[in-house]
């Protein structure tokens, strides 16, 4: 797949993701640039996964990384998907057993800000 493609499909993916269309024009910014065609483009455009099933996956390991910032942005991807607040809370309270307390805790106060202003709950 050409480049150009790529962006493209890594442009509309992430905004199927975030549930909004992003606008962005190649070149305007290298590390989106990258980050539309690679890792959107491609990773998060293989078949044998959902969109909702990639961005568990990826809330999941956030959590256990303790990723605050970077949770806040993918929970509303997840909302976005059709995944409940109840069902980000149980995936949070399940993964502070493996992931370590701490992180569940910073990953709450990630989904309890989304929640707020998203008006989930």
């Amino acid at each position: 797949m050409a480049d150009a493609e790529r962006f493209e499909q890594g442009r509309a993916r992430f905004g199927e993701l975030m549930g909004r269309d992003i606008k962005s024009e190649s070149g305007a910014d290298e590390f989106m640039d990258v980050t539309f065609e690679n890792l959107f483009g491609d990773i998060w455009n293989r078949e044998g996964l959902s969109l909702r099933d990639r961005s568990m996956i990826t809330c999941a390991a956030l959590i256990a990384l303790g990723k605050e910032e970077e949770l806040k942005i993918h929970f509303r991807g997840l909302l976005n998907q059709g995944v409940t607040a109840d069902e980000i809370d149980e995936m949070i309270i399940h993964l502070a057993h493996y992931g370590g307390w701490p992180n569940a805790v910073a990953a709450r106060r990630a989904a309890t800000s989304v929640f707020e202003k998203t008006g989930a709950r």
